[in-house]
């Protein structure tokens, strides 16, 4: 494919409008994740400067013109990498594997050559989505590190579009299972706050009042454990920032057992990683549009946390 070269003008209805979200109506097949990822990669340009990611959200300006590159992906160097996959459910289109906790999704600094990515490529022989960028192949959305669970794949940039658009909207069902200290108040609710890069350290993330993206993580406490010390909650996130969940819930002052980052510095004796789990993602099939709603079982050290600390009886597993 060659270079494809677009020029919008703005015009009166969409004065006011940020920026991602006009490029997104007036680019052909292109969601707002693939806008985000041209102005990352200073593809997008006004008249006077070359724009980067920092400016999606600047609002249009009746008569403004944006030109923007679209250039043909480029070939994957990444190195493939045969994996003993656990695939939950796969089609020519998409993928659902369960990630293990430990496992990272993308190659990232000190893991170039171990990556969920690497085995993916060497599973699918190349036919991955390339619109999240040549490193993040097949990447329609995240989990952290140390987070288990369902993991959506695309294997062609069409279904990826289709699957961007539906977590954009909000329509894709997401459900985890998260392991706390202590016991949210109410045991059912929602937490509904911007999130942001914390000031100080810049991998973590914070609630903030005066900047970040909304986010809303909705709960409900399913179990506590004998001593009244942890519960079991099912989390529903409505939007998909970075560290969401984990930093909701130590927001509520219930941190994610084992959580490092944002719980009490360390892991528990008894759970060697956060105990967070992506249970459940319900969808629309990009090419066919049935319905898609597939389950990863609560992994087995999750399993035996809550064995030895909650009463088997009230568990519904």
């Amino acid at each position: 494919m060659d270079k494809q070269t677009y020029t919008i003008c703005v015009q009166s209805e969409f004065c006011g409008m940020r920026l991602d979200q006009f490029l997104t109506i007036h680019l052909p097949n292109c969601s707002r994740a693939c806008v985000q990822n041209l102005l990352e990669q200073g593809q997008v340009q006004n008249s006077t400067r070359f724009l980067s990611k920092k400016d999606q959200s600047m609002k249009v300006i009746l008569g403004s013109i944006f030109k923007i590159d679209i250039l043909p992906p480029e070939p994957l160097t990444l190195k493939p990498i045969v994996m003993n996959l656990d695939i939950l459910y796969e089609d020519d289109d998409i993928m659902i594997i369960n990630k293990k906790a430990g496992q990272v999704v993308h190659p990232s600094s000190g893991h170039q050559e171990d990556s969920l990515v690497h085995g993916l490529i060497a599973h699918c022989q190349n036919q991955l989505s390339q619109l999240a960028g040549c490193q993040r192949p097949g990447i329609v959305h995240r989990l952290d590190q140390f987070t288990s669970g369902a993991l959506l794949i695309a294997k062609h940039d069409i279904a990826h579009r289709h699957l961007s658009q539906q977590f954009e909207k909000r329509h894709v069902f997401k459900k985890y299972f998260a392991i706390v200290y202590g016991c949210p108040t109410p045991p059912v609710g929602r937490v509904e706050v911007c999130i942001g890069r914390h000031p100080k350290h810049p991998f973590r993330r914070a609630v903030s009042l005066t900047q970040g993206k909304q986010s809303l993580t909705r709960y409900r406490v399913t179990a506590q454990s004998c001593c009244k010390k942890y519960s079991l909650l099912e989390c529903f996130p409505e939007t998909g920032r970075t560290h969401q969940i984990r930093v909701h819930l130590a927001h509520l002052g219930n941190s994610i057992v084992g959580d490092k980052m944002y719980g009490h510095g360390r892991a528990h004796k008894d759970l060697l990683r956060q105990g967070l789990h992506a249970y459940q993602l319900s969808f629309l099939h990009p090419m066919t549009h049935h319905n898609i709603s597939i389950t990863s079982d609560i992994p087995q050290d999750m399993l035996d946390f809550l064995f030895l600390y909650f009463d088997k009886h009230i568990l519904n597993f």
